[in-house]
């Protein structure tokens, strides 16, 4: 496996280079080598749980606005 401080056949550790968007972080080696830490599939299932997350609070924002109208009157008829 590898150590913090021997990458790749015992060249040197220098640094993790991270971005948000997409989701990434590379380490990089000394001799200029990278390795992606981050799986491919994690940015589509990061992208598909936020808009399913921006869905059900749209979904709840509305359901809630619906509950929270009066309901019409009822005019009952003396009988």
């Amino acid at each position: 496996m590898l150590s913090s401080r021997g990458g790749p056949r015992g060249r040197g550790f220098e640094r993790i280079d991270y971005g948000l968007f997409p989701p990434s972080a590379e380490c990089v080696w000394a001799n200029g080598n990278t390795t992606d830490l981050v799986p491919d599939h994690v940015a589509p299932l990061l992208y598909a749980f936020l808009i399913a997350a921006a869905a059900c609070a749209l979904t709840a924002a509305h359901l809630a606005r619906r509950n929270h109208r009066e309901p019409p009157h009822r005019h009952d008829a003396p009988a």
